[in-house]
């Protein structure tokens, strides 16, 4: 769902909660370093995507960790 800038509660932690989700989900794919050139673009979508959504709910809790969704 698309969140409104009225859900907004905090955004500590959004930025290394975006980083974090992503650095999941490429070694969940097995993806390293050397393997981001060859990533497509629908892949590297992807991968933002569940990024955005990670970071859209946590900020709408308060505090970094305890604001990030488990799953």
């Amino acid at each position: 769902p698309t969140r409104r800038s009225s859900d907004l509660v905090d955004t500590t932690g959004a930025g290394d909660g975006f980083i974090g989700c992503l650095l999941y989900h490429l070694s969940k794919d097995d993806i390293h370093a050397s393997d981001l050139d060859g990533l497509s673009e629908q892949q590297l979508k992807s991968y933002l995507d569940m990024c955005n959504k990670f970071c859209s709910i946590s900020v709408t809790k308060e505090g970094a960790i305890a604001s990030y969704p488990s799953r």
